[in-house]
């Protein structure tokens, strides 16, 4: 039984209970919508006519990642076609954080292939492409499919929230690239403080706020409480996943948060996967305490006087449901399974230094 196993209760093929997993998650499971598996087909769909799934193996390689089932977590109300979007929007963003680890990128200077990949993508962001200038990425196509269908019809300043934190989560994938390459190990705050930006799970949020059609109040959307609950959403599902994708991970000789505990704090990796499991658990103690303050009597005073309107209290339901929807999917897709032979080359002796 690996370390994986003992910790989550998850075998190798990630066919497991959600009564296995409850150590990790101290919550009670979600149930998908019942549009998850149609919404499923139609990201499939999609993927093929965006071209991001070219052959057989990378679309049974998507199938397995059940992005229809993330979507029916995170947006149980929603209406198929909002299941749908987002799972298209999740599909995108998993697709484009794997091709930086794959043989589609330049290995010989991958953080140029990077930043070329993303600068391409900020580019439609921005309104300066529209894709038709790179007809064979089938990532600009996507995106600005993608663009096309949400940004219209979302709160106004929507568009530009999202490109600026899009903008950040670009900035430190290169960084994470350049660092793979040079073997650069960081130091505990300095990989959290990267990864809180390298995890897409701003850009997300985004897309919940826009397919579940909340608009947030000025005076809202910058009160401290609020981003003090966006911010622990970003840390919970961080240690999440990379409590979730250690194992694959450590087989392409990456690091990760495990690994870091590992290496500073621990002498063994089951160590480094309980104080893991310990910061979860103390993330997601702290949303609940923070989100109190939204309706505990006097309890949001720092910035107002005044009870938050039900479009915030909304807004933290939404957080909330997207963050333990994302985190009980972490533990049950099969997108983190190190399953080929190049991952098992690539994996250091045990006990050796993973960088």
């Amino acid at each position: 039984m690996t370390s994986v196993e003992r910790h989550t209760g998850q075998t190798a093929d990630r066919t497991t209970s959600w009564g296995a997993s409850q150590e990790v998650l101290p919550f009670p499971p979600q149930t998908p919508s019942p549009a998850a598996p149609r919404a499923e087909q139609e990201m499939h769909g999609w993927a093929r006519r965006m071209g991001l799934v070219p052959d057989p193996a990378e679309f049974a390689r998507l199938a397995r990642m059940r992005l229809g089932t993330w979507a029916g977590y995170v947006h149980p109300l929603g209406t198929p076609g909002e299941l749908a979007l987002a799972a298209e929007w999740v599909a995108f963003i998993c697709l484009v954080d794997d091709v930086f680890d794959s043989d589609e990128l330049a290995a010989d200077d991958r953080p140029q292939a990077v930043h070329e990949l993303l600068a391409d993508l900020l580019q439609v962001l921005d309104g300066t492409s529209s894709g038709r200038e790179r007809p064979n990425s089938p990532y600009v196509r996507a995106l600005n499919d993608l663009w096309q269908r949400t940004a219209p019809t979302a709160s106004p300043g929507w568009a530009g929230r999202f490109t600026a934190d899009y903008r950040d989560f670009a900035a430190a994938s290169v960084a994470e690239a350049r660092l793979r390459q040079q073997a650069t190990p960081l130091g505990l705050q300095e990989y959290l403080a990267l990864r809180r930006q390298s995890i897409t799970m701003l850009p997300a949020l985004h897309i919940g706020e826009a397919v579940s059609h909340i608009e947030l109040p000025d005076q809202w959307r910058t009160h401290d409480v609020v981003g003090a609950l966006r911010q622990t959403v970003v840390d919970a599902v961080g240690y999440g996943n990379d409590i979730a994708s250690a194992e694959s991970e450590h087989a392409r000789g990456q690091d990760n948060l495990i690994s870091i505990l590992h290496r500073e704090q621990t002498t063994s990796r089951d160590q480094a996967y309980a104080i893991a499991r310990a910061m979860l658990h103390e993330r997601l103690r702290h949303f609940d305490a923070t989100a109190s303050h939204l309706t505990a009597p006097g309890g949001s005073q720092t910035q107002s006087t005044t009870a938050p309107p039900p479009m915030v209290l909304a807004y933290a339901q939404m957080l909330q449901t997207w963050m333990r929807g994302t985190l009980q999917w972490s533990f049950e897709t099969a997108r983190f399974v190190p399953d080929t032979a190049q991952d098992k080359a690539r994996r250091p002796e045990d006990g050796g230094h993973e960088g």
